[in-house]
């Protein structure tokens, strides 16, 4: 909305380009990583309260950033780690963080599979 709001500003003169982060959503031992898996929910219109529901609530607003010009993505990341988890290992490790009893090992390894998911 900020993004649809600075481009249809008639004082503004320049190009809106969103760029996608889902940064805020790889760490789920991260504080406010619950709060912003609702909002990311809330914002995509799924239940990201799962691992599977995580990477569709991505998916789709990916998808809104590229519907309103997003040509990009970026990631900041602690480190260059991308390994990927199956699929039990990451929803264990999702619903671990959501009770806010992710082990620091568990974090890195969900994080760093959600940066090879991302890439």
């Amino acid at each position: 909305a900020a993004h649809a709001r600075l481009r249809d500003d008639p004082s503004f003169h320049g190009h809106v380009l969103p760029t996608f982060r889902a940064d805020r959503y790889m760490d789920p031992s991260a504080a406010g990583w619950t709060i912003a898996i609702a909002e990311l929910s809330e914002a995509a219109g799924t239940d990201a309260g799962n691992y599977a529901g995580l990477l569709e609530a991505l998916r789709r607003r990916r998808a809104a950033f590229r519907a309103a010009g997003g040509t990009a993505t970026d990631t900041g990341v602690l480190d260059a780690g991308s390994q990927p988890l199956t699929s039990a290992d990451a929803e264990r490790i999702h619903a671990a963080g959501l009770r806010s009893e992710v082990t620091a090992e568990d974090a890195t390894a969900y994080r760093r599979n959600m940066l090879y998911r991302l890439a």
